[in-house]
């Protein structure tokens, strides 16, 4: 069997390596798999054995019978195809990292930030909490298996011999997606962001009442620990709502196939 499948990859090279160049652009880019911890050999790797897999079941369905000028436009367009699945992935993960960035607004710790090696870039605290949750839910409901599911429906449904990439609705989805990227962070840390609004009116208040009280003293640690008691009671909704993002990234996902 082995031996038959490497047999059709060498037939079929040229089809395998347009497989490879989607699988590569987003394994390079989506959320997970883009991680600077993941070496750069694992990522070609894993993107071979899914164009291996995925070669025997789109043979049949595609015909691919072109220039060699035509050749190299469909890898650069299909690397271009699989960085843009792997994109709307990450945009959509990182409203965990907005999350916590508006939290950390109303907390007090915006300048509060940490380098995430595994990204390279900075995060604030609240927000590198909400990731390492989220990156928990993420592989604790299987959502990569879901991930590459979509890119490997994406040679059905955007078969490789297309050259249109995009639509007139292509602008339209990337003004909903960044609307609900918005929404959603706002939504994950609703709680925080009210609670600490009264507890700020509060403290005006108090302020007025005594003003020998120094509001800016202690006004910051009590915003630090009321932000993150409310954070820990609010966490098993929070499991919710990042499901619900999961969910949504899938949707967001395949309408982006859909209409490109």
């Amino acid at each position: 069997m082995f031996t038959d499948l490497l047999t059709l990859v060498t037939k079929s090279m040229d089809l395998f390596i347009l497989i490879f160049s989607r699988m590569m652009g987003m394994f390079f880019i989506a959320p997970m798999f883009s991680r600077n911890n993941i070496p750069a050999t694992v990522k070609v790797g894993l993107s071979m054995i899914m164009s291996y897999i995925i070669l025997p079941f789109i043979i049949s369905e595609t015909e691919l019978q072109v220039e060699t000028a035509e050749f190299i436009f469909l890898i650069v367009k299909e690397v271009f195809t699989g960085f843009c699945i792997g994109l709307c992935a990450n945009v959509i993960f990182n409203i965990f990292s907005a999350a916590g960035a508006n939290a950390d607004i109303q907390i007090g710790l915006s300048m509060a930030q940490m380098m995430d090696t595994s990204t390279g870039e900075q995060r604030t605290v609240t927000g590198q909490l909400f990731n390492a949750f989220a990156f928990l839910i993420f592989f604790a409901v299987d959502a990569h298996h879901l991930l590459i599911k979509a890119i490997v429906n994406s040679f059905k449904l955007l078969p490789i011999n297309t050259i249109n990439l995009y639509t007139d609705n292509f602008i339209s989805f990337v003004i909903k997606l960044y609307g609900y990227v918005t929404v959603a962070s706002i939504q994950l840390v609703i709680p925080i962001i009210i609670v600490l609004f009264l507890g700020n009116v509060l403290l005006a208040f108090m302020s007025k009442v005594m003003p020998q009280m120094n509001v800016f003293i202690v006004g910051m640690p009590f915003k630090i620990i009321v932000g993150f008691m409310i954070f820990s009671f609010t966490l098993s909704s929070v499991k919710g709502i990042i499901l619900e993002v999961l969910k949504k990234m899938m949707e967001y996902l395949y309408l982006f196939i859909n209409i490109s």
